[in-house]
C-alpha cells in the first residue's frame, strides 16, 4: 500500500510538471506573438515630400514626423540641413527655368537643370 502511495504521488508530480511546463511554452509562445503584434503596431507608411524628404504621421498625436527613408525619426540639426539644402535647390531649379525661359541659359545649364529635375522625381 505504501509503494502504491509513492507511485500515485510520483505520477501526481510528473502530471504537475508536465503541466508547468505546457503553461510555459504556452506563456513563451503568447509573448513571442505580442512583441511580432507589438512590431507590426511600430511600423508606419513613410510619405515623400515635393523636395525629396521624408516623414511618417504620428498615430498617437497625428504630427508628421520627419525621417529618412527607413521611417527613423531625424533630429532637428538634420531636419534643418535638409530644409535648407531643399530650399537651395528650389532657389536653383527656379533660377535655371527663368534663364530657359529668357533663353539665355548654357547648355551646361540645361543638363544641371535636367539632372536637378529628375531628382525631384
Amino acid at each position: 500500500e505504501r509503494k502504491a502511495a509513492e507511485e500515485e504521488a510520483e505520477r501526481k508530480a510528473a502530471e504537475e510538471e508536465a503541466e508547468r511546463k505546457a503553461a510555459e511554452e504556452e506563456a513563451d509562445e503568447e509573448e513571442e506573438v505580442d512583441e511580432e503584434a507589438d512590431e507590426e503596431a511600430d511600423e508606419v507608411e513613410i510619405y515623400r515630400n515635393d523636395d525629396g524628404s521624408y516623414y511618417y504621421t504620428d498615430p498617437e498625436s497625428g504630427n508628421e514626423i520627419p525621417c529618412d527613408e527607413n521611417g527613423n525619426e531625424l533630429d532637428e540639426e538634420t531636419v534643418r540641413k535638409n530644409l535648407v539644402e531643399g530650399i537651395e535647390k528650389m532657389s536653383r531649379i527656379e533660377e535655371l527655368n527663368m534663364k530657359l525661359d529668357s533663353g539665355e541659359i548654357s547648355p551646361e545649364e540645361i543638363e544641371e537643370f535636367k539632372k536637378l529635375l529628375e531628382e525631384e522625381d
